[in-house]
């Protein structure tokens, strides 16, 4: 029987038609590593900085600046005081983001809340209100507070100053 089991294979090898056949090969998709325009100071803090619930936008929001607005109205706190100590590397994090409001209402009310307890607050944070759009192109926010406050953390590349406007002056 095994005689016979071969000319059969053989036979069928003989009249099989030619096929091609190409291997697709998946590819798995490599996670883009973003460079942040503080990607130095903040790679080392645990778990992750930005955290993993920042995502990209596209909105309107609002900022404190100054007026005429600079390259210095875009500088995180920890980069304006680089002595600030942060409790953790959660808010170490945070330090290293831009604050920004959802609305212009929400930021009022937050200017006027800090006014009380930050000592020379037009110098420190701006005396103005801007407003702007984050892209998401432009870095990661992270979900707002109840306050509507949100961080958010710039790629390398994004320039702000052009992006946004005075609105008013702050109280």
């Amino acid at each position: 029987m095994p005689g016979f089991q071969n000319a059969q294979q053989n036979q069928f090898d003989d009249h099989a038609p030619e096929m091609e056949i190409n291997l697709i090969v998946d590819v798995a998709e490599q996670p883009v590593a973003f460079t942040y325009q503080y990607s130095e100071q903040i790679s080392h803090l645990a778990p992750q900085c930005p955290p993993a619930e920042a995502i990209e936008c596209d909105k309107e929001c609002w900022r404190f600046t100054l007026n005429p607005i600079t390259d210095s109205c875009f500088w995180p706190p920890k980069r304006r005081v680089p002595e600030r100590v942060a409790s953790d590397s959660q808010q170490e994090c945070s330090m290293w983001a831009l604050s920004m409001y959802e609305s212009e209402r929400q930021a009022v009310v937050a200017y006027s809340g800090l006014s009380k307890s930050v000592r020379n607050i037009k110098k420190t944070i701006g005396d103005h209100l801007a407003r702007g759009t984050v892209a998401c192109g432009d870095g990661r926010c992270m979900p707002p507070n109840r306050k509507g406050h949100f961080d958010f953390h710039p790629y390398l590349d994004t320039e702000f100053p052009d992006g946004f406007q005075v609105i008013r002056a702050l109280p």
